[in-house]
C-alpha cells in the first residue's frame, strides 16, 4: 500500500488511534491488528465525506459531539483530560503527560 496525503484532523484521527492503542497496550491486553478497524483505502479517507465538513470527517464528528459548545473548548477540555490518570471499566489509565507537547497546542490568539 503506498502512502498518501492525509489531512490535518486525519492525522489527528490517527495520533488518538495510536494512543488508544498503546492505552490497550498499557492494561495488558494483546492487540490483534486483524480484529481491528482500520480504514486506509484513499477512495473513503480522500473521500468528500471524510473531508471537512463532510459527515465522516473528524471535524464534523468532533462539532456534533461538542453541540452548543464551543468546538476549541470541546477538543482542549477532553483532551486535557489525558493529563490525568483516568479510571476505564474498572482499569487505571495512566495520564499522557505528553498530551500538551506532543498532541494539543494550544493557539495564542
Amino acid at each position: 500500500m503506498s502512502p498518501h496525503p492525509v489531512s490535518f484532523f486525519g492525522k489527528i484521527a490517527a495520533t488518538l488511534g495510536a494512543i488508544g492503542v498503546l492505552a490497550m497496550a498499557s492494561l495488558g491486553r494483546e492487540i490483534v491488528p486483524e480484529k481491528e478497524l482500520i480504514i486506509t483505502d484513499p477512495k473513503v479517507v480522500d473521500s468528500p465525506m471524510a473531508t471537512y465538513p463532510g459527515t465522516l470527517s473528524f471535524g464534523f464528528l468532533i462539532s456534533e459531539l461538542a453541540g452548543e459548545e464551543n468546538t476549541d473548548s470541546f477538543i482542549v477540555d477532553w483532551l486535557t483530560q489525558w493529563e490525568q490518570n483516568q479510571s476505564v471499566n474498572g482499569y487505571t489509565i495512566p495520564a499522557r503527560s505528553g498530551m500538551r507537547t506532543k498532541v494539543l497546542v494550544v493557539r495564542q490568539d
